[in-house]
């Protein structure tokens, strides 16, 4: 099966297309970049799910934002327009002693990770993040506050050992389709999208993909290091919902976030 994506202006307004065939697709409305309202997603839903993320940008500037959303987000990922790409912790959250970054690269500074924005992988196409959830790391939330609230997108969780993939995607001006070959199980929808002031569209994607032995193996070993790494006094309880991210780079920087669970003593191997 293929599926194609494309950005087209309309007489009511600009959409992403989303066709399963020449006859059949599917518009989703393009708004303006409003900082007030982002674009939400999340795997599962209240009570059962994974983290929460967000996408947006200011109306003036053509800087995109992506960053989990909790209580405390004590960091985000910012793709500024200059092509300086980078993941950054908030300083101005640290304002309570119970609150301790681990394995900050540089004490001197906020930066995490930096990257510089990588080529198009298609004429006015580019790939700028993509955040995975693996089916083992949708998790009972006990007690869980989220709401289900429509500014939320929910999708649905994925079968055992398959993963829900989130695609931010730039697309320059209006493209037309461009095609990909796509499983009929694995359909591709759009999340949400808007315009930044420049005219790029930013889109986010939703689609189910398998997870290689590879990368099972490597999650696996992160899990581990990461709840041996824990200190003493942080909870694990899954009434907070504890999550860790882990973050695969490729060599023309590219990145991909792996959003895990973080509940307890993992197993040392996953189906």
């Amino acid at each position: 099966m293929q599926a194609a994506i494309a950005s087209i202006n309309l007489p009511a307004g600009p959409v992403v297309r989303v066709y399963s065939s020449p006859e059949n697709y599917r518009d989703t409305q393009v708004r303006r970049a409003d900082p007030k309202k982002p674009i939400k997603f999340a795997v599962g839903s209240p009570g059962r799910r994974s983290g929460l993320w967000r996408v947006w940008s200011p109306k003036d500037k053509a800087d995109i934002y992506v960053q989990p959303q909790s209580n405390e987000s004590l960091a985000k990922v910012s793709l500024h327009e200059s092509g300086d790409w980078r993941c950054q912790v908030l300083f101005e959250k640290f304002d309570s002693a119970d609150l301790r970054l681990v394995n900050l690269p540089d004490e001197s500074s906020r930066i995490i990770d930096q990257w510089v924005q990588h080529t198009p992988f298609a004429d006015g196409w580019t790939d700028a993040l993509t955040v995975v959830v693996p089916s083992a790391d949708v998790v009972d939330v006990p007690g869980d506050e989220i709401k289900k609230m429509q500014t939320i997108r929910w999708t649905a969780e994925p079968p055992w050992g398959e993963a829900a993939e989130f695609r931010i995607t730039l697309i320059e001006k209006d493209q037309s389709a461009l095609l990909f070959d796509w499983p009929a199980s694995r359909r591709l929808s759009v999340i949400g999208a808007y315009r930044v002031v420049t005219g790029t569209t930013v889109v986010v994607t939703h689609h189910r993909t398998e997870l290689t032995d590879k990368v099972v193996q490597a999650l696996t070993r992160v899990r581990a290091e990461q709840y041996a790494g824990l200190p003493s006094n942080f909870s694990i309880s899954p009434e907070t919902g504890p999550r860790t991210v882990a973050t695969a780079r490729f060599a023309d920087g590219y990145r991909i976030y792996y959003d895990l669970a973080l509940t307890g003593p993992p197993p040392t191997t996953w189906p």
